[in-house]
């Protein structure tokens, strides 16, 4: 069970992370992804999903997901609230540079997923 004290926003990456590297194919689900994404959400986490995917490819695994029973809060943008810090945003700053989130999912879920199987 993964618990915290208040909600999270926590940004996820596909590729790697959800499934295997394929790209731009959809790897393999890894074990367990979609369960713990599920929790999260069912704990009430806000993901968005993170990826250097875009266009078709980006749609192809939003609907992978969708199929897989996670909607993400956001796609590969900012929450419409969300004031920008470069060390914990999404947005873009005033010269167009794009940081990610302070903590992506990826080894947190890899380590959490590897303790589960």
């Amino acid at each position: 069970m993964i618990e915290t004290q208040k909600p999270l926003i926590i940004a996820v990456d596909f590729d790697g992370t959800i499934v295997e590297h394929k790209y731009p194919q959809i790897g393999e689900i890894i074990p367990g992804a979609f369960e713990v994404l599920q929790e999260l959400q069912e704990n009430g986490h806000k993901l968005i999903l993170w990826t250097f995917r875009d266009g078709e490819y980006l749609k192809d695994a939003v609907d992978f997901c969708l199929e897989n029973g996670i909607m993400f809060y956001a796609v590969n943008e900012s929450l419409p609230n969300e004031d920008f810090n470069k060390y914990m945003s999404r947005k873009k700053d005033k010269n167009n540079h794009c940081f990610h989130n302070s903590w992506i999912l990826h080894l947190q879920l890899a380590s959490y997923l590897h303790n589960r199987v």
